[in-house]
């Protein structure tokens, strides 16, 4: 995710991170009905929190939010504008527990959503921890989100006690260029979890839906800047999240 750095750079940090979950909000419009998938006495977990939109709206909906947030000035930055409910870990969610390299963007204030685990071929990079979110201290588990950069497949599989334990929501950025996207969906079905999408405000089955043939075409449009965006009509907007609710009948 990328803003105009060169503006960010002067705006103070809690009014930079309200507008960003503001703007956020119309960007992805799920964020609009997060009442929906967290209850006010439960526990939601932010994964790859960047400036903490999604942690924004859950702090007002959820009785506590953990983040985690690979990148170390993003993981301050949340911490130092959440509300009091947010717990704020800072290492990059996976499959094991360690070190790895977080790559970092060239660019200022508004460019490390863009951050990866990934080798990239410029920026700088930095040494984090890597944690399996099973290895949290939470109860209650209602929503667990997870948008972090192509390494969503391994922070699931670092999941599956919590996601066996209290069945929550899902929601995760599939992006079937960066990872094959048969490979999450295949272990979330395991799970007896089926997906659903936000389409003209209305939701949709996943199983009726060629996600990865839609991606491909419409490459273009999910280059498009953050602005412009969130300034796109949401019938043309790109569908990279997909939510994941339980079956109930699934033993």
């Amino acid at each position: 995710m990328e803003l105009k750095s060169t503006i960010a750079e002067f705006i103070p940090d809690r009014i930079f991170a309200t507008t960003v979950a503001y703007a956020h909000r119309r960007f992805e419009p799920i964020l609009r009905q997060v009442k929906m998938f967290v209850g006010p006495n439960q526990t939601a977990i932010d994964v790859g929190a960047w400036y903490g939109p999604w942690t924004h709206w859950l702090a007002r909906a959820a009785a506590s939010v953990v983040t985690v947030e690979a990148n170390p000035e993003l993981a301050d930055f949340v911490r130092r504008t959440a509300l009091p409910n947010v717990t704020v870990v800072s290492a990059a969610a996976s499959d094991e527990e360690g070190t790895a390299t977080l790559w970092l963007p060239v660019g200022g204030k508004g460019t490390e959503g863009r951050a990866s685990l990934h080798g990239q071929g410029d920026g700088r990079s930095v040494e984090v921890t890597t944690m399996r979110l099973d290895s949290l201290d939470v109860a209650d588990v209602g929503l667990i989100k997870i948008d972090v950069e192509g390494h969503e497949l391994q922070a699931l599989r670092g999941a599956e006690g919590l996601v066996r334990k209290w069945r929550p929501m899902l929601i995760v950025e599939v992006e079937d260029h960066r990872a094959p996207a048969a490979d999450t969906l295949s272990l979330v079905d395991s799970w007896g979890y089926e997906g659903i999408y936000l389409k003209d405000g209305q939701w949709q089955p996943l199983a009726d839906f060629d996600l990865v043939g839609h991606q491909a075409a419409m490459a273009e449009v999910s280059k498009e800047s953050y602005l412009r965006a969130i300034a796109t009509r949401a019938s043309d907007r790109y569908v990279n999240t997909i939510v994941f609710r339980p079956l109930p009948a699934h033993v």
